[in-house]
């Protein structure tokens, strides 16, 4: 092989070194990305509802029932034994239970507010619900498409086009062109609108409080 072929070869190399790590580069970065997206959307809202509940990401707080959902599950406020948290995870220390019950809330800022709530109704502070800029009811709330819910799918849509859409479309047929270029994005367009549809159909079940003493 000739110096300039070696040369030649060489920087083939480097120049593919580089795009590999660009792609990882990138990939990592819409990583960064996608987790920033998902815990603001985890976060979810923090305020009063028009149905009179405290609502702070997955929890929902009754102080006329005392009981508090907490995306799963009602408890008594005195069967809250106790709460830790770390990062954007709070964990319920529920009487009865050995292991502590950890619910992911998107942000430490959430895991302070819960924090200040659980504390407030230990020490045996009342609550008046607002009446201003109310939030609308728990079905509602749970199917709704924000702004920050649409970046996160239009996000994901893109990515699993890329990295599953281009080998899925190309063992279909399409080999290359703009028949291919057209394929993954109607891929991308699938991804999404599953997304969506999954947020606003999916099934879930609402908190039951029981009646109010």
């Amino acid at each position: 092989m000739s110096r300039d072929a070696g040369n030649f070869v060489a920087a083939g190399a480097v120049g593919s070194a580089v795009m590999a790590k660009g792609m990882v580069g990138g990939a990592h970065a819409a990583g960064g990305i996608m987790n920033i997206v998902r815990n603001l959307v985890t976060a979810g809202d923090e305020g009063w509802d028009v149905d009179g509940n405290f609502v702070c990401s997955k929890f929902l707080f009754n102080f006329t029932t005392r009981q508090v959902f907490d995306g799963s599950e009602v408890h008594d406020f005195d069967a809250i034994q106790g709460y830790t948290w770390q990062d954007g995870v709070f964990s319920l220390n529920i009487k009865g239970r050995i292991k502590p019950k950890p619910v992911n809330v998107g942000m430490p800022i959430r895991c302070q507010m819960l924090a200040k709530v659980f504390d407030d109704i230990s020490s045996g502070t009342e609550y008046t619900p607002e009446t201003k800029k109310l939030l609308p009811t728990f079905m509602k709330r749970v199917h709704r498409v924000k702004p920050g819910t649409v970046f996160r799918y239009g996000v994901r849509s893109f990515f699993t086009g890329i990295f599953l859409g281009i080998p899925i479309t190309g063992s279909m047929g399409y080999d290359g062109g703009d028949p291919h270029f057209f394929a993954v994005l109607w891929f991308m367009a699938g991804v999404f609108a599953l997304s969506v549809a999954w947020r606003k159909f999916k099934p879930v079940t609402a908190p039951v409080w029981r009646a109010a003493s």
